[in-house]
């Protein structure tokens, strides 16, 4: 039975599987934290307990748990990502329908679009496709270790602020392919709201020129970990290697410095390769419409229909 959990639900999580209990979603605090057994075992229990402000939602056959699904806002009420799901292998063929039922609970909080983050081939990716969930692009995540020295920074960037909003969107705008802008947000509202927002110390920086914003550099930092997010408008693609070394100017006392990068930006992967970082995952973003979704259970378009 497909159901919002309840606090009972806690009584059905230590008999989950050792693999069921590992979340195969990933937001990007997770990208910098990485996994680990005692996170794994104490976050969906969290989860559970939190679930006013996180909706969860599961798969259930008395205290047995196949499937259990949670929920959060991005940047806004309108943009929403599956923040954790757990699966066990029984509970596959029921996932696409939880999906749907999840979907619909979203739209009527006013969500107009859910997003994934999945391992690059992992079987979910065809499970959310079933639910609705169009595979919209990848992202390649690179990391390694900064050396001791810290590289000098040739370009001077500033601190982003509220009024750099449009200047960002403008940058989206041009360096975002049209087919991922119709499925992640074609207007500025749209794009605020799917902006992610991680836990940690996040850093957000700007490159200017001639009054206008031409680079974004967003640094989340956990633990001695540093995730870089970068953005390059097309017509200034020379600056990336200057953006890739800003970010290593800032290394002292990190232990690993990862780049998440889209594969449309295929410049920025190769200049973050030059500096001696490898690819160590990959991830198929997902993303769902729910402007149809009127009550739970209602199906809708196939999953190749995207905003436009």
């Amino acid at each position: 039975m497909i159901r919002r959990s309840h606090a009972l639900d806690l009584l059905g999580w230590p008999l989950l599987s050792s693999a069921a209990r590992r979340n195969r979603v990933y937001g990007l605090e997770r990208l910098v934290a990485g996994d680990s057994f005692w996170r794994s075992v104490t976050d969906s229990p969290r989860a559970l307990a939190s679930r006013r402000q996180r909706p969860s939602w599961v798969s259930a056959e008395g205290r047995r748990i196949d499937v259990m699904a949670t929920a959060r806002p991005r940047s806004g009420p309108r943009s929403w990502e599956v923040s954790r799901l757990l699966l066990e292998p029984r509970g596959e063929d029921d996932v696409p329908d939880l999906l749907l039922h999840a979907s619909g609970s979203i739209a009527r909080r006013g969500g107009e679009r859910v997003f994934m983050r999945i391992p690059a081939g992992d079987p979910l990716v065809d499970l959310a496709r079933q639910g609705g969930f169009f595979p919209c692009y990848d992202e390649v995540l690179f990391s390694h270790r900064p050396s001791a020295a810290v590289k000098r920074s040739e370009i001077a960037l500033r601190p982003r602020r509220p009024d750099d909003d449009h200047d960002l969107f403008r940058l989206y705008h041009a360096a975002t392919p049209a087919e991922v802008r119709a499925a992640a947000g074609m207007t500025m509202e749209q794009w605020a709201a799917s902006l992610e927002n991680p836990r940690g110390r996040v850093t957000d920086m700007v490159y200017e020129r001639d009054g206008t914003v031409r680079g974004w550099l967003m640094e989340v930092r956990r633990a001695g970990v540093a995730l870089i997010l970068t953005t390059v408008h097309p017509d200034e693609e020379s600056i990336s290697t200057a953006l890739v070394d800003y970010a290593l100017s800032r290394a002292e006392g990190v232990t690993r410095i990862s780049w998440l990068v889209p594969e449309y930006h295929l410049l920025l992967g190769r200049v973050v390769e030059r500096c001696g970082a490898t690819e160590t995952a990959r991830y198929t973003i997902s993303i769902r419409s729910t402007a149809a979704t009127v009550r739970d259970g209602e199906k809708l378009p196939a999953a190749t229909s995207v905003p436009r």
